[in-house]
């Protein structure tokens, strides 16, 4: 059974350049081990595999210069295409005859009604004062954003008792709010706003203000 594992047949020509190379480093910083070579001439056969490296090398050259050449032409093809994509758009916003000539954004409406804010969970911030909020992200039902409402409740009673105040709207699902007195209880609750609109307010939650 074969112990070295000699790679070369699945190497793309890059790393067969360099597998060589090191190779046969190796072998030279290690001769006293090899002491009798199957090829007569080891020093020969060197010289020989270095032209063929350097005509491999001068190959990947040329190849890499070409691969460049048509990365830079493909550049001004790139351009030319998005302005007749834009001309063609500008022609016309008709669907049916912009598909004739070109394959078209796949339209996305919502499927239906904005689901509701889940699993909000509240969290006492770093600074005092501070609360932070974060909930189950709604973004792949098209929320852009959400709403945010907090009341205060000294009482510690049913938040459905209000006022409900809205805090700065967020892009993402958490927030951190600040500004609050320590000690006193606050509620939050959140809904998201989506292609459809708004949807339902999650259930409250509360929170002792740090």
């Amino acid at each position: 059974m074969k112990i070295i594992k000699m790679p070369v047949a699945s190497l793309n020509p890059d790393d067969l350049n360099l597998y060589a190379q090191r190779f046969m480093s190796k072998l030279a910083d290690h001769v006293a081990d090899f002491p009798a070579p199957p090829i007569t001439d080891l020093t020969t056969h060197q010289g020989t595999l270095d032209d063929r490296l350097n005509e491999l090398a001068s190959l990947l050259a040329e190849v890499g210069t070409k691969r460049q050449q048509v990365d830079d032409a493909c550049v001004p093809v790139r351009a030319d295409m998005n302005t007749l994509g834009d001309w063609c758009e500008g022609v016309t916003q008709d669907p049916n005859k912009l598909g004739n000539v070109a394959e078209l954004r796949s339209s996305r409406t919502p499927s239906g009604p904005t689901p509701r804010v889940m699993s909000l969970a509240l969290s006492t911030g770093d600074l005092p004062g501070e609360v932070d909020g974060a909930w189950d992200s709604l973004a792949k039902s098209g929320v852009k954003s959400y709403e945010v409402q907090t009341v205060l409740n000294p009482l510690n009673n049913d938040p459905s008792v209000g006022p409900w105040a809205s805090q700065p709207s967020v892009t993402k699902s958490k927030f951190a709010l600040t500004g609050f007195t320590s000690g006193a209880r606050i509620w939050v609750r959140v809904r998201g706003i989506g292609p459809a609109g708004p949807g339902p307010y999650c259930d409250p939650a509360t929170i002792i203000v740090p």
